[in-house]
């Protein structure tokens, strides 16, 4: 039996992942849906189910390593897939349950998937074709690398996959010297020589400006810096004696919810924009949009798609808004407060 689905899409996922009894194979290029997180380790604790998840290698699943992190714990099985030399992208969104159902489509099994257009196709009880996609799962795992406890950034490691600390606090020293705050995104659009007008301007003479193509893969360098700025968050203020602001104070994302409405999402799309606009101020349009957007979701990755602009650069801009306007703050912290108690 095959099915289609266009609506609801994680919903109908959530329930196939239920009902499977012993095995779950799933190739994601991006895993980062913690209610299917959820699930997935539920069936692995609860129901003894064998797990296996393949993903891509790429920063946004990089910021989720805590979360594999509790899922290796529970005995699931994570591995990377990096590439070879023509940066392939592993780019698909299959799951092959007791080697007799599959589950297809162009669905990314993250929130923010749940707010596009997408489909997921579903074959019941054939396993002749679901071999066909577990021969695929297997040889994408032959090009995997595993993702153990070991390979997860401890908190005393002083090397990542492409950058030193060393380097790092370099590269840090001098943003601090030009008066401007380091952040992981800002370092690293300076090293692949930005086009952001603000951020070349005062950058464009620092020793690491436009040295990308020293490194392998310009993704996995971000990556680092990020996991950098996670660990030494601390110790990075202390350095530069940042001191930390009132909105900086304000809890966000917060509770997880999501109800945009079809206006919301028609007056993102019409702003939406190709170009790259990290470092630009915000415009009118933009900030009005984050504005009501911040009364109809937490999840930040739609609007960052949406505007072409990295995540925390939004969080941040969401927190001063919420700290400016103070009306906006009050039925922010109502809608979270109903959340809550539902």
């Amino acid at each position: 039996m095959i099915e289609s689905h266009f609506e609801n899409i994680d919903q109908v996922i959530s329930k196939i992942l239920l009902r499977s009894v012993k095995s779950i194979d799933i190739a994601s290029a991006w895993f980062t849906h913690t209610g299917l997180m959820k699930i997935i380790e539920n069936q692995a604790v609860i129901n003894s189910v064998k797990i296996r998840i393949i993903i891509s290698d790429d920063p946004i699943n990089g910021r989720f390593y805590p979360e594999y992190d509790k899922l290796i714990k529970t005995g699931i099985e994570f591995f990377v897939h990096k590439g070879n030399n023509q940066l392939v992208l592993m780019h698909n969104k299959f799951a092959i349950l007791d080697s007799s159902t599959v589950i297809t489509g162009s669905f990314n099994w993250t929130r923010s998937a749940e707010t596009n257009l997408e489909n997921i196709v579903v074959s019941y009880n054939d396993s002749d074709f679901a071999s066909k996609y577990t021969t695929e799962f297997e040889r994408i795992c032959t090009l995997s690398s595993p993702l153990g406890n070991e390979n997860l950034i401890a908190q005393d490691s002083k090397s990542y996959n492409e950058l030193d600390e060393t380097t790092i606090w370099s590269l840090l020293r001098h943003f601090h010297e030009t008066e401007y705050n380091p952040t992981p995104h800002r370092i690293w659009k300076a090293m692949c020589g930005t086009r952001s007008l603000s951020i070349a301007a005062k950058t464009s003479k620092m020793p690491f400006y436009n040295t990308i193509d020293r490194y392998a893969d310009s993704r996995t360098v971000l990556n680092d810096l990020i996991l950098f700025f996670d660990k030494n968050s601390s110790a990075i203020a202390s350095e530069f004696n940042y001191d930390e602001k009132e909105w900086k104070k304000i809890v966000f994302p917060g509770l997880p919810f999501n109800f945009l409405d079809h206006i919301t999402c028609a007056r993102m799309l019409s702003i939406r924009s190709k170009a790259d606009r990290y470092g630009r101020k915000w415009n009118n349009q933009e900030i009005a949009l984050l504005s009501d957007y911040l009364l109809k979701t937490n999840d930040v990755s739609l609007i960052s798609i949406a505007l072409n602009r990295d995540e925390s650069s939004i969080i941040a801009k969401a927190k001063r808004i919420l700290y400016d306007d103070k009306q906006l703050r009050a039925k922010w912290l109502d809608i979270q407060e109903t959340i809550s108690n539902d």
